[in-house]
């Protein structure tokens, strides 16, 4: 009879960094988004194209982390969610307050998916100090 180690926390879902690689994937390397119209470069549309290529990587390399499932790993990857929901949610915020342009998600979008990245990244973090 094999006991079962019990001295780790249980990993975190895949679920989540997996579905951030596949998303954030498409829309920073894949949807042919642009970053200017006649008028020149529109910050927000950079923004939004470079947070989604940054957040792609690094949800990749949360997978990595998760798939350890050493404690610093779990903090790490914890981090990187937490990184994402800040970004997530400036993004919303800011095309919320700017009339003239908007990104290629909607802004409550982006605030929700925010928030559940800041859930997850506490709750990974939480089920680490039991």
């Amino acid at each position: 009879m094999t006991s079962a180690r019990t001295d780790q926390p249980p990993a975190p879902s895949l679920f989540s960094p997996l579905l951030s690689v596949a998303v954030f994937g498409y829309y920073g390397f894949l949807a042919g988004l642009t970053t200017s119209d006649a008028n020149g470069p529109v910050p927000i549309w950079i923004a939004f194209l470079w947070a989604m290529r940054v957040a792609c990587v690094a949800s990749l390399a949360s997978v990595a982390l998760v798939l350890s499932r050493s404690p610093r790993a779990l903090a790490a990857s914890a981090a990187i969610d937490f990184l994402n929901s800040l970004a997530l949610v400036g993004l919303g915020v800011w095309d919320l307050l700017d009339p003239d342009h908007t990104v290629a998600v909607h802004p409550i979008l982006l605030i929700l998916i925010g928030c559940w990245f800041g859930y997850e990244a506490f709750a990974v973090l939480r089920s680490r100090r039991r």
